[in-house]
């Protein structure tokens, strides 16, 4: 029975906290851990998640699934309502909050996230069709959210330790019978178990881009290579990660097969491909070859640019950078360290300046700064993606600077909407562009990379090489450390990124 006191709960002025959050253990058997705002970890879910792994689900699979009880967790708290007293009031509030606020996002400097989503619809891309991210969450986190949540309740109502009745139900007007108990074999499978709670998702329509506008797509490619990785990609319709780890081995082509490894269940499963993919592919091994170590099991992409090296996209390439530096400096130095397959141990520099870690390779002898491979890494990827998410040009990248990220609240419903401001480069007009979230994210780590112990991003000077002037001091996005000054990235070092 739903009570009169607690049916007209005011989500408008509902303030949910970001307590928490889900961190990653590094184990096969508790991949992932929900903690709470005190740092506890939550044993509910700590019961619930192992469920997920014995059904043969995937790392990636638990994450996503500590993800919607980290949000239901926070609800509740804003709320003041326990997990095992919840009832279809939190839920349906839970459902509504869900879809109209705004998505929950790292901090970043302007933008505290709080409000609701914009009712109109963002246009989608003209050329690929592609929809435009919007503030609030996708009908299909939405729906994932609802399903995560009721089979979560329904695994602690058959243990005992939940609530007798589940706050998420199914459709009323669908649980009181067995599925597809009257279906007519000449129809289709319609879905008869429904949440209450779970909103319609909308039918997609297949994306396509014009063949004028794939043939100049392919036109500009400079390399066989990148035009054996677009022919793979788009005759297969596997996805890039899955095409960028297929090894020698994985290549048939006198059945035109390719063997890749699928992302969700980790299967090896071979997928046809067009012949023209691998006439590139053949045109793109005989420029290698000879370059690249020989073997079966190597990669079958590589860089272009000497040293040659694994090709991976600039997120996987920072991230394994990243792991590499934080196992390295908690590794002593003479020791191997773990996660180089034993081929890297820890030099030892007595002289060396204590922020940098160095490496030895066991075989060759030869050393790596970590230190400088990660931040190579971090600004190789930060500046394609701002390049890719903005459209600007590498000047006007050079010149964002702190003060660039700005906001603006709308009139009608005071909903904080990010904006960049891009300096004027070829005219004389400055432009405000729409910050996505994927590029929130990005200036987001910019953000968190470049700030002090004080809390402020420090200011440098700049020297533009086409004015031929010093900028003054300001505190711009794309600088590093030299040694124990810091300088702002000139064109140069941009490009090389």
């Amino acid at each position: 029975m739903i009570e009169s006191e607690k049916s007209h709960r005011d989500l408008a002025v509902l303030v949910v906290p970001r307590d928490g959050r889900v961190v990653s253990t590094g184990g096969c058997s508790e991949p992932y851990r929900l903690l709470d705002a005190d740092g506890e970890i939550v044993e509910p879910v700590s019961l619930f998640l192992p469920e997920l792994l014995a059904a043969g689900r995937s790392a990636a699979t638990l994450r996503s699934y500590g993800m919607d009880l980290l949000r239901w967790w926070r609800f509740l708290q804003a709320v003041e309502v326990d997990w095992d007293r919840a009832t279809r009031v939190e839920a349906r509030d839970f459902s509504c909050w869900i879809q109209l606020t705004v998505k929950h996002r790292r901090p970043r400097t302007g933008v505290d996230g709080a409000g609701w989503v914009n009712s109109v619809a963002a246009q989608p891309n003209p050329i690929t069709v592609k929809p435009t991210l919007g503030t609030g969450y996708a009908v299909a986190t939405v729906a994932h959210s609802e399903t995560v949540l009721r089979g979560f309740y329904d695994f602690h109502r058959d243990a005992g330790t939940g609530p007798i009745l589940n706050p998420f139900p199914l459709d009323r007007a669908r649980r009181s019978r067995r599925a597809h108990s009257h279906r007519n074999p000449m129809d289709g499978w319609a879905h008869e178990r429904v949440g209450r709670y779970r909103p319609k998702m909308p039918r997609r329509i297949p994306r396509a881009i014009p063949d004028q506008r794939f043939n100049e797509l392919f036109a500009a490619l400079r390399s066989n290579r990148d035009r054996a990785l677009v022919a793979f990609w788009i005759s297969t319709g596997v996805r890039a990660s899955e095409l960028l780890g297929v090894r020698q081995c994985d290549i048939d082509p006198g059945q035109q097969l390719i063997t890749v490894v699928r992302k969700g269940t980790r299967a090896s499963q071979q997928v046809p491909a067009s012949a023209d993919a691998f006439v590139w592919l053949r045109l793109y091994q005989e420029e290698m070859h000879g370059q690249i170590p020989p073997g079966r099991i190597q990669p079958l992409w590589w860089t272009l640019r000497r040293p040659r090296r694994p090709f991976r996209t600039a997120n996987d390439r920072r991230l394994s950078a990243a792991r590499l530096l934080a196992v390295a400096e908690a590794t002593e130095p003479g020791a191997v360290i773990d996660g180089s397959n034993g081929a890297l141990r820890k030099a030892v520099v007595p002289n060396a300046i204590g922020r940098i870690v160095w490496a030895e390779d066991i075989a060759t002898g030869k050393r790596r700064n970590l230190s400088y491979e990660e931040d190579e890494a971090f600004w190789a990827f930060a500046t394609i993606e701002v390049l890719r998410l903005t459209g600007i040009r590498c000047e006007e990248l050079l010149e964002l600077s702190h003060h660039s990220i700005t906001e603006y609240r709308l009139p009608g419903t005071g909903e904080l909407v990010p904006l960049l401001q891009i300096a004027p480069s070829k005219t004389d007009t400055e432009r405000m562009l729409l910050v996505s979230p994927e590029l929130a994210d990005v200036l987001s780590a910019i953000v968190q990379r470049l700030r002090g112990p004080d809390g402020s991003i420090p200011v440098v000077v700049s020297y533009d090489i086409r004015e031929k002037i010093w900028h003054p001091p300001m505190p711009v996005l794309f600088q590093r450390g030299i040694g124990n000054e810091r300088h702002a990235f000139t064109p140069a070092p941009s490009a090389s990124c």
